[in-house]
């Protein structure tokens, strides 16, 4: 004889991955209809000490294209119409939210996992010619990545580190170097080598990135 109440207005949503790229500094084109292609230099000329009365050999700087097509993602619910009147809840508004936020977590998931073949798009974590470095536990790794970037004159634009959940436990636990006194890689305001440090938990097990964010190009 005891009616069990349901309290809709305290619906327990699912508990889904953080997105972080955009927040990291990512660069979002929307409105974009066919193939893009986005201009970039790819060399530049060759500078040549020459003696007196000499020729200077001719060099050209060179360019190339970084092309973008259309993917196409998607996702399908079905409810009844009995739902739909019966409900308590505003089922349509909650399908319409759980498919949008199942989307653009799976939009992050590909940018930074895609394979680039098939439908999928590709991810920076796919992208030939990146650096890498063999460590991803000790305070030297984080700085080695800093200065790879150093090296190849890419230090600049929104800088930062990702990493997902466990990753980021086991640097809250390491000291940058013995006989620091719980001073740990992972800093209390959040920062790595004085790098921000996002957090995703789409990365990978035992896979970091450092990288300016803004060069992530993601088209809509």
């Amino acid at each position: 004889l005891v009616a069990t109440e349901l309290m809709s207005d305290s619906f327990i949503d699912l508990l889904r991955k953080a997105l972080v790229l955009q927040t990291a500094g990512a660069t979002v084109m929307t409105g974009l209809q066919g193939m893009v292609a986005l201009p970039r230099q790819s060399g530049g000329a060759t500078v040549y000490h020459v003696a007196e009365s000499s020729n200077i050999t001719e060099s050209q700087l060179t360019v190339d294209q970084v092309t973008m097509q259309p993917r196409t993602i998607g996702a399908l619910t079905d409810y009844s119409r009995r739902l739909l009147l019966q409900s308590s809840i505003d089922i349509e508004n909650l399908v319409r939210r759980d498919l949008a936020q199942q989307i653009a977590i799976e939009v992050e998931n590909q940018a930074i996992n895609g394979t680039g073949s098939a439908s999928y798009p590709l991810g920076f974590l796919n992208v030939t010619g990146i650096n890498t470095e063999s460590g991803y536990t000790t305070f030297a790794d984080y700085v080695n990545a800093e200065a790879a970037l150093s090296t190849d004159n890419a230090l600049q634009g929104t800088l930062g580190y990702l990493m997902n959940s466990a990753l980021r436990g086991t640097l809250k636990t390491t000291e940058k170097a013995s006989g620091t006194n719980g001073i740990f890689v992972y800093e209390g305001d959040g920062t790595i080598n004085g790098y921000r440090a996002y957090l995703s938990n789409s990365m990978p097990n035992n896979t970091a990135v450092f990288a300016n964010f803004s060069d992530i190009m993601i088209g809509f």
